[in-house]
């Protein structure tokens, strides 16, 4: 180290105090990053806890409405998957039955 340099900073020993954690409004799940609506608290190896936050994410329409982008919730995403195999099974069935009839040169 040369003369007039400042040392580098050194981490804090010890688990980071509760006061600088900011303020969680929901339950958290503990070391999980899927896609949950509350914070992740991940502990560190000096006894410690990191709170992660995902950013909300928004857009603006056309109509200038400013609206909020979330994840699906398990059931939503079912729903939806439901429903998309649904219509994919009508549209096969009805593909089906026009390749049969043409086959069997069935008159309209």
């Amino acid at each position: 180290m040369t003369p007039g340099s400042a040392a580098p900073p050194q981490p804090a020993a010890g688990p980071m105090p509760s006061a600088a954690a900011p303020p969680v409004t929901s339950t958290p799940t503990v070391g999980k990053a899927s896609a949950s609506t509350g914070p992740v608290i991940i502990p560190d190896p000096q006894g410690g806890t990191y709170v992660i936050r995902e950013p909300i994410k928004s857009i603006r329409t056309a109509s200038g409405e400013v609206v909020q982008l979330r994840s699906l919730t398990p059931e939503e995403k079912a729903a939806r998957r439901f429903r998309r195999n649904l219509i994919m099974m009508i549209f096969g069935l009805v593909v089906l039955l026009l390749v049969t009839a043409i086959l069997m040169n069935v008159r309209w």
